[in-house]
């Protein structure tokens, strides 16, 4: 009988355990609230010329440095961070890479293209007081 007192003591503590984790997990999953989806004439474009490298299928590099797929749940200042990047390495033509540009010549923006990513980039910036 003790035994059974044991193992149902043991059983319960596992339940909260797992519970908590759970819980805790789940919070975690939650996108940050200031966090902002991608504009909807940004993700065709960041379609045609990034998405194919920079998600969870893309290569280790390129989905380290950004994945589209993670987007929504870095926070708004992780956000501003990465289009700040993304905006500047369009601006200098280190992406889309010249192998791929060279392989795809469609996925190369056009300055109107980088335009947007800038000011799209210049918008997530937090406001100075």
């Amino acid at each position: 009988m003790k035994k059974l007192n044991v193992i149902n003591r043991l059983f319960g503590m596992l339940l909260v355990a797992l519970s908590m984790l759970s819980f805790q997990n789940a919070a975690s999953q939650q996108k940050d609230s200031s966090s902002k989806p991608l504009p909807e004439d940004l993700k065709k474009f960041f379609l045609t010329s990034c998405i194919p490298c920079h998600t969870s299928k893309g290569g280790v590099m390129p989905k380290s440095v950004v994945n589209f797929e993670e987007w929504s749940n870095l926070s708004a200042e992780k956000q501003a961070s990465k289009a700040e990047k993304i905006s500047g390495a369009l601006e200098k033509g280190k992406m889309p890479p010249k192998s791929a540009r060279e392989k795809r010549p469609e996925i190369v923006p056009t300055k109107e293209q980088i335009a947007m990513v800038q000011k799209w980039a210049e918008s997530l910036k937090p406001s100075k007081k």
